[in-house]
Formats: C-alpha cells, structure tokens, sequence
C-alpha cells in the first residue's frame, strides 16, 4: 500500500516523517495542507485532527508522529527503525526529542527570526497552546531556551563522541530521525538560530549522515485525490480490545480521543482498536465514507461519551 502523507515542508514533526520514509526506502504521495487553520480536507480524514502530519494508508489514518513510527515499521519491517532491536531506547529518544527538545528550539527560534513567519502564524500557534501572542516575551525568553539547547545538545554530542556514526551505532533508526528533525527546525532560522550549533562539531557531522538518508521517493497528490483514496478503501485490521488496564471500554462505543497538550478538537467515534501503546476509533462521513483514526495512547486522552 502506498502512503500519504499530509504535511507541509516547514513541520519539523513532518521531517522526523519524511526522514522515516527516506529510511524506509518507501514511494509516497505528498499531499501539501495549510500551515495554519483552517484544514477543511485534513479534518475530513481525521474527523478533527487538525495537526501536522497524518500518514494515510488507504482508509487507515495515523495521527502523531509515534503512532506514525509504528504503522510504518508494520508496512515495511525491513530496513527497520529499531536497528539494534533497542525499541526501548529509541522511544526514550523519540520522547524526549519529541517534547523538551522540540520545545527549546521551537522557542528559540520563534525568539531569534519570528519575523520570518507571518501573523496569522503566530495566531494559529497561539490559539493552539492556548496562549496570547506575545513576540516581544518570545524575544525575551530567547536566551534561557538557548541554554535548554545547548545542554541537549551537548547530550547528543556526548552519545556521537566515541564515533558512531548514528545514535545506536552503524545504522540509523528512529531515534535518529525523531532528534535530527530538531537540529533541522533550527536551521530554519538561519544564522540567527544555527549559531547555537557551533560547538557541536559531532552533531553537525550527525546530522548531514541523517539528512542523506533522504525522503525516499514522493510524488505530488491533491488533497481531493487523498480523499477519494480513503473512501474507495477499506479499513485493515479487525477490531480488538487488547487492554488490561481496568478502564471498563468497551468495542463500538463511542469515544473521544483528544491530545493532553496543544490539542484541538476532539476525534469522535466508534472504538475499534484499544491496547496499552494505541487506540483507534471507527468513524463515517459521506466524503471519506468508512475510515480508522490510529492515535498512541500515550498523550491522549480517550473518553466515554453518552
């Protein structure tokens, strides 16, 4: 099968992903969404979801780049993404790049060169934290999120300094992508925020290895095509409650999933798949007809509804 991904070129997230699809070897379709709200074809799959990017595997949506991660190591398990087997340790990387890491250099550069993005993206960003726009406290806050990166900087050099060329040793994997992404959004900013780098000889080295991986093999979709895709499919997988965690859900209820952080809308449905590292809800829409929402459990939240 064939994935979308629904991205746009400016999502540090969205690079983590296409850095997995590079690694993976994979031909993909490319389907380019708005950098802000509104989404109006991103949240006809999702049913909510508004944020970037979703993997799209037929009627399969995946939201998150965890949950992403996972779908894409079922669809092809050869090159993996956990190289040394090491899944463990490549999750402590992928969280922690993925929340403290991320956060410094988001912040960092919106402090240094937020003059390069225009007002309604600060007004998305904000409405999405649930934050005022505030650039002259970002200015401000500049410097105290410089010294956040460069002490994660300075970890990732302390892994890279016995010579490995990737985090687990010879191979890239995971981890690589979820931190390389990191050190990428910086270089956004240009100079103004790829000063912090300097020092760190062993990550600039690391990360042109990881940037040579590529994206694999894209190729231009609309958004209208990606839709019709989700429509004519049909979802894989049979539904299964595979949870031990005493919550008392129940297959084909109906849930909310919503994110415990700079979330939106909640995602409405039927519960079709539920166990300790995922969930996925049954949803239907005369435009995408019968698709699944994949979410990780981890940093969502999943509700009963009456």
């Amino acid at each position: 099968m064939r994935p979308v991904l629904h991205h746009y070129p400016g999502s540090n997230f969205a690079e983590k992903v296409r850095l997995m699809l590079g690694l993976k070897g994979l031909a993909w379709d490319s389907v380019i969404i708005p950098d802000v709200m509104p989404k109006p074809e991103l949240v006809a799959l999702t049913g909510g979801y508004s944020k970037t990017p979703v993997l799209q595997l037929g009627a399969d949506i995946h939201c998150d780049t965890r949950q992403i991660a996972a779908a894409l190591e079922l669809l092809k398990p050869v090159p993996s993404l956990y190289p040394n087997g090491s899944r463990g340790f490549a999750q402590i990387i992928q969280s922690w790049a993925d929340g403290p890491f991320a956060l410094a250099a988001a912040r960092y550069l919106m402090g240094r060169a937020h003059d390069l993005w225009p007002p309604e993206f600060h007004a998305d960003r904000a409405a999405l934290w649930g934050v005022p726009v505030d650039l002259a406290r970002m200015t401000r806050a500049a410097g105290r999120y410089r010294r956040e990166l460069q002490v994660f900087l300075g970890w990732l050099a302390e892994i890279l300094r016995d010579g490995r060329q990737f985090l687990e040793g010879s191979q890239p994997g995971l981890a690589d992508c979820a931190a390389a992404q990191v050190v990428w959004f910086l270089g956004l900013g240009g100079a103004r925020t790829t000063d912090v780098l300097s020092p760190f000889h062993e990550v600039q080295a690391w990360q042109a290895r990881v940037a040579d991986i590529g994206h694999g093999e894209p190729r231009p979709l609309s958004a209208a095509a990606a839709l019709d895709i989700a429509r004519e499919a049909t979802p894989q997988g049979a539904p299964a409650l595979l949870s031990d965690d005493a919550e008392g859900f129940r297959l084909g209820e109906w849930v909310s999933v919503v994110a415990t952080a700079a979330g939106r809308d909640p995602v409405c449905g039927a519960l079709y798949r539920l166990d300790v590292n995922a969930v996925a809800v049954r949803r239907e829409s005369p435009r995408v007809g019968t698709v699944v929402v994949h979410f990780p459990r981890l940093g969502y939240v999943l509700k009963q509804l009456q």
